[in-house]
């Protein structure tokens, strides 16, 4: 995929994980965004099928949403963003199953 499109996905998630952390509406936009993203970045995808490995670089791509959306919420905010984005990050096995 295209580096620009990759980046524009990767806006579109942070900016519904902003969206979703200040108004605690748009879950499902947020998770499909962020799941998006992260498929683009090919974080779904490890060799040898490790699971281990993808959840991982899942969390990573979670973890540069939070830091990315970090000054523009709340600390309270924040915690929760986080909390969320690695459920979303860990969720990726029950996809495949």
């Amino acid at each position: 995929m295209e580096i620009d499109k990759v980046m524009a996905l990767e806006k579109t998630a942070v900016n519904a994980a902003i969206h979703w952390a200040k108004t605690d509406m748009g879950y499902a936009t947020m998770v499909k965004a962020v799941n998006d993203y992260m498929n683009a970045e090919t974080a779904d995808w490890s060799f040898r099928d490790d699971l281990d490995a993808v959840r991982h670089h899942r969390k990573t791509l979670a973890l540069q949403i939070d830091i990315d959306a970090f000054f523009s919420v709340s600390k309270d905010q924040e915690e929760r963003l986080r909390d969320e984005l690695m459920k979303i990050a860990e969720d990726y096995g029950h996809e495949q199953g």
